[in-house]
């Protein structure tokens, strides 16, 4: 299972097949300990008792699916693939942006392109996205 989150740039998509995969996993656990304690399974729910069992998956899960709720509800385009950015490489992903659109001429003598203040044309970029924040980190996505 490779969460998408770990990169600089990632999908929509990857990351909710990432959440498929760790409902698909916590969905086992569950299934694995209503088979070996019917009557135990009886007398909780599944979120309560990986809560109570496995924690650390349960938040992650948890942490997961809030961050692809906020996304979804931000970017109409979430389910058909939409760019995630961290915050950390917006910047360069500014610049890669404006490369590959061809509004910098691939011709550009470095002495300009080294004197571009990519900071502000990043500023200028991001105003076209909104910012969602997944454990103490910004990403940008429109």
């Amino acid at each position: 299972m490779n969460n998408p989150i770990n990169n600089t740039v990632f999908d929509s998509r990857d990351l909710i097949k990432y959440l498929e995969e760790l409902e698909t996993e916590a969905n086992e656990l569950w299934e694995d300990y209503e088979d070996n304690n019917p009557e135990g399974a009886e007398e909780t729910d599944q979120n309560t008792w990986l809560k109570e069992t496995h924690p650390r998956t349960f938040e992650h899960l948890e942490n997961v699916r809030d961050f692809c709720s906020e996304l979804e509800d931000c970017c109409p385009d979430f389910n058909y693939g939409a760019t995630i950015i961290e915050n950390d490489y917006f910047q360069e992903y500014a610049k890669e942006l404006v490369k590959d659109i061809g509004d910098l001429p691939a011709d550009l003598p470095g002495y300009i392109e080294h004197n571009i203040d990519w900071e502000g044309v990043a500023d200028d970029i991001a105003r076209d996205y909104t910012i969602v924040s997944y454990e103490n980190n910004d990403y940008y996505i429109r």
